[in-house]
């Protein structure tokens, strides 16, 4: 059985996520006008360039966040980006930090990939 959820990350950069979109081959689409998912607004369509399956990035509170078809039997996104889309919005967080960190004058020292696909980033000043 096909189930919904709405991911956790909160998305404030569109281009950012626009960028982590194409590097996954997942197309990002402006929605039709007054379009709808469980009561949210659609922004866009995510169409996966490689498998057809679709999800959503909705309007949630002062961001949006990805909606998604959980179960990779039936998401051809799920299955390609892990459960709730994991690459794709891990992929947005940590552009996100890289760029927060090179705007506020800092980098990234370190960086460190998790045995569970989770990030560490160690960001020190510059200068």
């Amino acid at each position: 059985m096909s189930q919904w959820a709405k991911v956790g990350v909160a998305i404030t950069d569109l281009d950012c996520f626009k960028r982590s979109c194409e590097r996954k081959d997942v197309l990002y689409e402006l929605a039709p006008a007054g379009m709808m998912w469980d009561r949210y607004q659609v922004h866009a369509l995510l169409k996966d360039k490689i498998g057809g399956s679709i999800a959503y990035l909705i309007k949630d509170g002062g961001g949006f966040r990805v909606a998604l078809d959980t179960d990779a039997y039936y998401s051809t996104l799920t299955k390609r980006l892990g459960p709730n889309g994991g690459r794709l919005t891990r992929d947005y967080a940590e552009e996100a930090v890289r760029l927060g960190a090179r705007n506020a004058g800092a980098m990234v020292t370190m960086y460190n990939e998790q045995p569970d696909g989770s990030v560490v980033m160690k960001i020190a000043a510059v200068g």
